[in-house]
């Protein structure tokens, strides 16, 4: 459609590392986002109008906890999506869907696989608000993000983190295709 969903951030100190990232529709910040909780990646599902974001507590509220959970907006409303999508343990972040909103792959530290970093997942829907235990579908040594997929499914672009030789990180765009 016409709408432009996006995220950005405000600062709640004159200290760089303390920000509150926000979700804004065509300019105007999201009636949802709350004080120190950054809320991030949204993805908008025209075929269920649904908007999927994360949030996790600001860094001036972070609890040290691992704290970053899915999230979808639908009619106004604003439900955490259950289990097995986001878990206590781990950092759940950055869904995007495929244009049927059927399927959802995300961002998240699960461990069941070799990764120091996240790996992307896949989740398939099973009903209104739920969906099946989530398969890795790719991972590294250091970690991918941000997963994007084409409407034909074919290619899924993402991050892939690298360590630099300082101990820094670095990032480039990545893609798998399907045949």
């Amino acid at each position: 459609g016409k709408d432009i969903y996006y995220m950005t951030n405000e600062p709640t100190s004159d200290s760089d590392k303390e920000y509150d990232d926000n979700i804004y529709k065509n300019g105007a910040v999201m009636s949802f986002n709350k004080p120190d909780v950054s809320e991030g990646d949204p993805h908008y599902c025209a075929a269920k109008d649904e908007l999927y974001f994360w949030t996790k507590p600001s860094s001036s509220a972070d609890t040290g906890s691992v704290g970053a959970d899915i999230y979808v907006y639908k009619e106004g409303k604003v439900s955490k999506l259950p289990a097995p999508i986001n878990t206590e343990e781990t950092g759940d972040v950055q869904p995007f869907l495929n244009k049927a909103c059927t399927k959802m792959y995300f961002a998240t530290n699960r461990g069941d696989v070799k990764s120091q970093g996240p790996a992307i997942y896949v989740s398939e829907r099973t009903g209104e608000n739920t969906w099946s235990t989530p398969q890795p579908v790719v991972w590294s040594e250091t970690g991918v993000g941000e997963p994007t997929l084409t409407d034909d499914e074919k290619i899924l672009s993402f991050i892939q983190v690298f360590t630099m030789p300082n101990g820094a990180y670095n990032a480039d765009i990545f893609h798998i295709e399907r045949t």
